[in-house]
């Protein structure tokens, strides 16, 4: 049963590149994720669709996340009940973009690049038959 109060939790917020860290709150509104206590500044909404999942939580670590557009903001936040909530909030793809299958497919690409590269060069095809080199 919900209260109809929106989750809250405690976060880091990190800016810049010497990647300076804010204590906040996060909170799971509707629009997105409002971040609050930033340096004593107003409130910034982070919108569901623009988030992207850096690194996921497991045990030792916590869930991280960054903005579309602000490459030098992100924001950490721990505690195992904030991963499946932030999970079921953001665009499909903020999730699948950490797919380990796809760094095989980069990895297969580009060695199959360098062998075509290669029998091109005639580098690999000296150990065929002659007719397999035509």
């Amino acid at each position: 049963m919900g209260t109809g109060v929106p989750p809250v939790f405690s976060a880091i917020f990190m800016v810049g590149p010497s990647d300076r860290r804010h204590e906040v709150t996060v909170t799971l509104a509707p629009a997105g994720l409002r971040i609050e206590g930033i340096a004593g500044g107003p409130s910034r909404l982070w919108p569901y669709g623009d988030i992207r999942l850096v690194e996921r939580a497991n045990s030792d670590r916590p869930v991280e996340l960054s903005l579309i557009g602000a490459n030098d903001a992100r924001l950490s936040v721990a505690g195992p009940a904030f991963g499946p909530e932030i999970g079921a909030r953001i665009a499909p793809h903020a999730i699948a973009s950490h797919d380990p299958r796809r760094n095989l497919r980069g990895i297969a690409l580009i060695a199959m690049g360098i062998a075509v590269l290669a029998l091109a060069t005639g580098s690999l095809s000296r150990g065929w038959p002659i007719g397999w080199r035509r």
